[in-house]
């Protein structure tokens, strides 16, 4: 019998844990499957460890990672990942803004086209309120402008892998990741199918979050920023060669002299900007570079219970 694991994150999650492990279950019974459950606690601040502790006590099918602090969503899932032994691997966030009976949906899929390695979810319709739904469609488009690897719209978490592929995946080591992109960039056969999916009417994202994500995810995904700054500053310097040429052919044929103090200190701040601007995207790039030369593991696990003899170290 296939075996699957389910793996999901958890940050202020533990008012939905009990429930989304009862609608979970349910639909793997549908299936008739064997399952893990692997819980990442990514340093949450409530009690979300203690509720999945109590149902490792009640299911020894439950498995509790825990990190010593909060590493972020992206690599925590990445550290539940790297620790699953199902012949399948369903990604879901716990907070039940998708449903688990998504689970039913992707592996059908998945078995009626034996090429396939990945089904994963995009949302129908974009959630949220008029600036949620117009900032995120700009961030795909400036995703796939930036990639050299098409990023679908909307593209959510929710996805069954099939083993080939996720122990593939693991092996992108980047300590800066952005998921979504990763996801793609490992290839296989993929397919997408429209979800609905849910609003619980808060976020632990705020929007200076979300922007930092974003900025996030185009330096750590893409180096074309870095070609389009090299374009800009080449456009720059053969405008200002010509402008250069007008000004000495207006003085030597033409006796012209032209006040210059305006167009002087309108040039000197477009330039010092410029500057500026693209010393900044290269110190991230930098950044970027130094942080991954140290080594530093993508996220450190405190604890694990319910592995038995295989607990991650």
């Amino acid at each position: 019998m296939p075996k699957v694991s389910v793996v999901t994150t958890l940050f202020d999650s533990e008012h939905y844990i009990h429930e989304f492990y009862r609608r979970i279950t349910q639909v793997i019974s549908d299936i008739g499957l064997e399952y893990e459950i692997i819980f990442v606690d990514d340093g949450s601040p409530d009690d979300s460890g203690e509720r999945v502790l109590e149902l490792v006590k009640k299911d020894n099918r439950v498995r509790l990672i825990e990190l010593s602090r909060n590493f972020g969503h992206h690599p925590a899932i990445m550290v539940g990942l790297e620790y699953a032994t199902g012949d399948y691997s369903f990604l879901i966030d716990v907070d039940l803004e998708e449903d688990p009976a998504l689970l039913k949906q992707f592996y059908i899929e998945m078995t009626s086209q034996p090429d396939l390695d990945v089904v994963y979810g995009f949302m129908k319709d974009r959630k949220g309120k008029l600036f949620e739904r117009v900032s995120g469609r700009l961030f795909f488009r400036l995703m796939n402008l930036l990639s050299d690897v098409p990023i679908p719209p909307d593209i959510l978490i929710a996805r069954i892998m099939n083993r080939r592929y996720v122990r593939n995946l693991v092996r992108f080591s980047e300590e800066h990741l952005y998921l979504g992109g990763i996801l793609q960039l490992a290839g296989f056969r993929q397919k997408g199918l429209p979800v609905v999916k849910g609003d619980k009417g808060s976020t632990t994202y705020s929007p200076a979050r979300k922007f930092r994500q974003a900025l996030d995810a185009i330096v750590s995904f893409s180096e074309k920023p870095l070609i389009f700054t090299s374009l800009l500053g080449i456009t720059i310097f053969f405008a200002a060669l010509g402008y250069v040429t007008y000004l000495v052919v207006s003085v030597v044929f033409f006796q012209k002299y032209l006040e210059g103090w305006v167009s002087t200190m309108a040039s000197i701040w477009l330039m010092g900007g410029l500057i500026l601007s693209a010393n900044g995207l290269i110190g991230l790039y930098v950044s970027k570079l130094y942080v991954q030369a140290k080594g530093r593991p993508r996220a450190i696990i405190r604890r694990a219970y319910g592995f038995g003899e295989n607990a991650p170290q």
